[in-house]
């Protein structure tokens, strides 16, 4: 579990950099609008953006746990309903990957079927 959320935070390390960088930015917009309560809004802002952060992972999480469990349910039985499942739990983009997946792994257990017969 702990490797999963590692390669999850890996993943995600390019949207959470501009997530700082968008943070310092509005930090020093902060600090020169207004001196007096910007500890308040930098501690408002860090708190928004670490939910805003956490929240997305764990949707993330969520997606990748369906579309692990949706590709092991093809690879035992790789019907054209479970390819369907799998490609709506994927990306769209992974679409032409998985339907060549699809083909070739069927292709493949009738030709298992022919020669056991």
């Amino acid at each position: 579990m702990k490797n999963k959320w590692l390669d999850l935070v890996r993943d995600a390390a390019p949207w959470l950099f501009l997530l700082l960088l968008c943070d310092l930015f509005f930090i020093l917009l902060a600090w020169m609008a207004s001196p007096e309560p910007f500890l308040v809004l930098v501690g408002l802002m860090v708190a928004f953006s670490f939910g805003c952060a956490a929240a997305g992972l764990g949707i993330v999480a969520r997606k990748r746990q369906r579309q692990e469990v949706a590709f092991h349910i093809f690879l035992s039985e790789p019907s054209l309903i479970h390819e369907k499942d799998l490609i709506e739990a994927s990306d769209l983009s992974l679409k032409p990957l998985l339907q060549e997946l699809g083909n070739f792994l069927r292709e493949e257990r009738r030709l298992l079927a022919a020669y056991d017969h």
